[in-house]
């Protein structure tokens, strides 16, 4: 049942993604001025959708039964080398990923609109993404553990604020 509900739904993705195909050729052909883009009446256009659609739509049905196999593997595997992690680095991990996450969002929101043409911004949002993500759970998995122990050392510490009551109440006595 769940085999069929995951198939159905990659499917309905294969789809969408056809048809996204379609629209990135047809924004293209528009982009470049190509003549192909004014030989389609608009009702050709909506058949070369459905066309890229449905393509789309059958190559992942028939993919989509060794995905399903591949993911289970792939999730197997993931968990037997998890039960080894110990839940601070897990926890650094996460750490990591938010902090990349908040970076790669800084730097894509002041990259978005840079050039002209939108997938070209997607792309590059997307590898920014991946890479500060990426670049962060790394250094955040290896560094971690310095900086932590810093934190907690320096916590410890008494703040020397120059301020000191013993001080203060022999002055006031005398």
């Amino acid at each position: 049942m769940l085999a069929r509900l995951f198939r159905t739904v990659f499917t309905i993705f294969g789809v969408i993604v056809g048809y996204g195909v379609f629209l990135m050729f047809k924004d293209l052909a528009v982009a470049q001025k190509l003549e192909i883009a004014n030989h389609f009446t608009y009702w050709g256009q909506i058949g070369v959708g459905i066309t890229f659609a449905i393509i789309f739509g059958i190559i992942f049905y028939k993919l989509a039964p060794f995905i399903n196999r591949q993911s289970k593997v792939v999730t197997e595997n993931i968990e037997r080398s998890i039960q080894s992690i110990s839940p601070s680095d897990i926890l650094l991990w996460l750490v990591g990923l938010v902090l990349g996450l908040i970076i790669a969002f800084l730097i894509s929101f002041t990259l978005y609109g840079t050039f002209n043409y939108k997938y070209i911004d997607f792309i590059l949002t997307v590898v920014t993404y991946v890479v500060t993500i990426y670049l962060c759970v790394v250094i955040v998995t290896k560094k971690g553990r310095e900086v932590f122990s810093v934190l907690s050392r320096n916590a410890a510490m008494p703040i020397d604020t120059g301020f000191n009551l013993a001080s203060q109440a022999t002055t006031m006595a005398v």
